[in-house]
């Protein structure tokens, strides 16, 4: 309105959380000097705050996303675990909200939705004593089950490497996931030496 020029050509943008996009953050000449008329007037205007893209978190641990947030300025925000036949691997996530790609303010939460596995199942324990240590983690991999721990105990009138005994017992009913003790029969040799 006062006849001076704009210089769009040197206009910048810089991000400013406190301004919305497109209003001036300051000007060259500054306010209240005398300028002639010709002079252009040079604009720095507000972009809005910083934004970052949501990454893409699926299949990763919770640890990596968290890492990959902050890198961008974006927090972890709440963790929410379900258990899923499609995401059988436990512990890596499924879902993120918001998602992939979705621009974000810096400081910004994105919430995470992490696999617990499929749904545990109650199944009979099966007989594992007389089998040997491999062929009982065979089987216990077929009933969705886990060797916790592994006992070695010396049975002179037992082949060698043969499971002596089992807790929980055969029968027995558990849920799919739990840990299983084996007692197994370990060789000659091995059991002198443990002994000297």
């Amino acid at each position: 309105d006062l006849g001076l020029n704009i210089n769009f050509a040197a206009t910048e943008s810089r991000n400013d959380p406190s301004q919305p996009r497109g209003h001036v953050l300051s000007h060259v000449p500054a306010p209240m000097q005398t300028v002639k008329r010709t002079r252009p007037v040079r604009f720095i205007l507000s972009s809005g705050p910083e934004r970052s893209p949501v990454p893409q978190v699926l299949n990763k641990t919770v640890g990596q996303a968290e890492f990959e947030l902050s890198i961008l300025g974006l927090r972890l925000g709440m963790v929410s675990y379900t258990h899923s036949e499609r995401h059988a691997t436990p512990q890596i996530i499924i879902a993120s909200t918001p998602a992939a790609g979705t621009e974000l303010t810096r400081g910004d939460r994105v919430h995470l939705l992490v696999s617990l596995g499929p749904r545990p199942v109650e199944l009979a324990m099966p007989r594992l004593t007389g089998l040997t240590l491999a062929q009982a983690r065979t089987a216990l991999d077929k009933a969705l089950l886990d060797v916790q721990t592994v006992a070695r105990k010396r049975e002179p009138r037992e082949e060698p490497d043969v499971v002596l005994g089992q807790e929980p017992k055969a029968g027995s009913r558990v849920m799919s996931g739990t840990g299983v003790t084996l007692t197994v029969n370990e060789e000659a040799a091995a059991a002198r030496s443990r002994t000297v």
